[in-house]
């Protein structure tokens, strides 16, 4: 499955260490959604000021995703993503003073509980009140959901060692999440209950497995990148094939050392999409930006020609969001696009920023759309 990134700044003053990567990923299933338009403008706030920043009724995206089941993000893949962020998980409801593990106690979600307080929580944070003096333990009905938050130990983890890995990836290095990953993977029977059915899913332990994984990947962790590039690359493990996103999960675990994954490279090709332009022409010459908008130019499309171009931040991801501004004689623009969709030398997808014509005032654009059409090499 493709995806698209976005810089984003570390959490303020969190206790739990987030991870050292700075890249928010979500999947691109909520693209072109009738909430796509809502969720592009989140991602264009969070980029400037962080993703602890209020979106909505004073809630950051973590608090308003989970609260919102109409928001587009409502459900656990992107959850998942906005965890991998590093997001501050004390930040309660503006309204009611809950936290996201308040939250997802009220729905007896152990899944999601799992996850927020495996990837970001401290034993503090279970003794958080919200404005009714409740703790998330005080607010769950479900047996072995009240457990877990009552003694922040997961139910389904049988061995002092499962208990004690556990523990340290609250430390937030991605060797503690690879380990702990790994037991939830071959570990069950030993150290993991063999079943856990008080968590929703069909195989729900190897899908926790799998969000351990990826946290150990988003910190770097070099085998974790190449045992997620190999489920892409062959479409196991209940992960969807897609060989450009193997193909950059693999050339990743193969800079940081992974013998595996330098093998598994050298009879692999860069899929097309994953291969962006290193470098602009400094004077524009050969690049055509169409951008199409309600408001842009009087409702007529703005073509821009042989402009002074600079494109930074480009990821290897077909959906990478890149820094982009150029100037001509009748226009200006600072912002960012969100690459959709690459074919050859052709990109297309949307754009967000100020944009100045000569003689007319400024007009923000949010989200626009534009093609970008760059020399060949």
């Amino acid at each position: 499955m493709a995806a698209f990134a976005v810089a984003l700044s570390s959490p303020a003053e969190a206790l739990a260490p987030p991870p050292p990567t700075e890249q928010f990923v979500l999947a691109e299933d909520l693209i072109n959604t009738p909430k796509w338009s809502e969720i592009y403008g989140y991602l264009q706030q969070i980029h400037v000021e962080g993703i602890n920043t209020p979106v909505r009724d004073g809630n950051p995206l973590l608090v308003h995703a989970l609260l919102d089941p109409d928001s587009g993000l409502c459900h656990v893949a992107a959850i998942e993503d906005i965890l991998l962020a590093g997001p501050d998980i004390r930040i309660p409801d503006a309204a009611t003073g809950n936290t996201p593990l308040h939250i997802v106690a009220m729905r007896n979600d152990y899944a999601l509980a799992l996850r927020i307080y495996g990837a970001m929580g401290e034993e503090a944070y279970l003794r958080i009140r919200n404005k009714d003096g409740k703790t998330p333990a005080e607010l769950a009905t479900e047996p072995h959901l009240k457990q877990f938050l009552t003694t922040g130990v997961p139910c389904e983890l049988r061995s002092k060692k499962a208990k004690t890995a556990f523990r340290d990836i609250r430390y937030g290095s991605g060797e503690s999440f690879y380990q702990f990953g790994q037991m939830y993977n071959s570990g069950v029977g030993e150290d993991v209950a063999a079943a856990a059915p008080w968590i929703p899913g069909e195989e729900p332990l190897r899908d926790v497995a799998h969000f351990w994984m990826r946290a150990a990947a988003a910190r770097g962790h070099a085998a974790a990148l190449a045992n997620l590039g190999m489920q892409h690359l062959w479409g196991v493990e209940g992960v969807e094939q897609d060989s450009a996103k193997a193909y950059v999960l693999l050339k990743e675990a193969a800079d940081c050392g992974n013998t595996d994954a330098a093998e598994l490279l050298a009879d692999m090709q860069a899929p097309p999409c994953t291969t962006p332009p290193q470098s602009l022409p400094a004077d524009g010459k050969g690049c055509t930006l169409t951008i199409k908008g309600e408001r842009a130019d009087n409702g007529k499309p703005i073509v821009v020609r042989k402009a002074n171009f600079r494109i930074a931040g480009y990821c290897v991801v077909t959906g990478s969001l890149a820094e982009l501004s150029f100037s001509d004689a009748e226009h200006s623009f600072n912002g960012t696009i969100l690459v959709e969709h690459v074919e050859g030398n052709n990109y297309t997808g949307r754009i967000g920023g100020t944009l100045e014509c000569k003689g007319a005032k400024p007009v923000e654009v949010c989200p626009f759309t534009f093609e970008l059409t760059v020399p060949t090499e």
